[in-house]
């Protein structure tokens, strides 16, 4: 399972760092929702992302980014509310002509059902 989500640029910036800078500032909301389908099968939900490092840059377009963020459980028929500090490595890809940038999470093996 390897999960994306493009977002559009608003910012006039053209500077990597700045325009990462600007989409957590102004997007996190839909980073967490990102983040979270890692996380669905264990029934918790990611929160309070923030950008851990500088871009390592691939290229002038594409690097790669650490990011920051709370993983929290809750279940209220269990009376469970659990969160843990988590880290994940993402890729970026940067389309200067349409202005997008894309968030590339890390290759996740699904399990496999279990046999009878």
């Amino acid at each position: 399972m390897k999960e994306s989500w493009t977002f559009n640029c608003h910012s006039a910036t053209r500077d990597i760092e700045s325009l990462l800078q600007h989409i957590f500032d102004t997007q996190s909301r839909e980073i967490e929702i990102f983040l979270s389908y890692y996380f669905r099968p264990e029934g918790a939900v990611v929160e309070k992302v923030q950008l851990l490092n500088t871009p390592e840059r691939a290229s002038e377009t594409e690097g790669h980014i650490q990011v920051g963020f709370r993983l929290v459980h809750f279940n209220a028929c269990l009376n469970i509310h659990e969160e843990a500090p988590e880290r994940m490595d993402l890729s970026y890809r940067y389309e200067p002509i349409s202005n997008k940038l894309q968030l590339i999470g890390p290759e996740w093996h699904e399990r496999e059902p279990d046999e009878i």
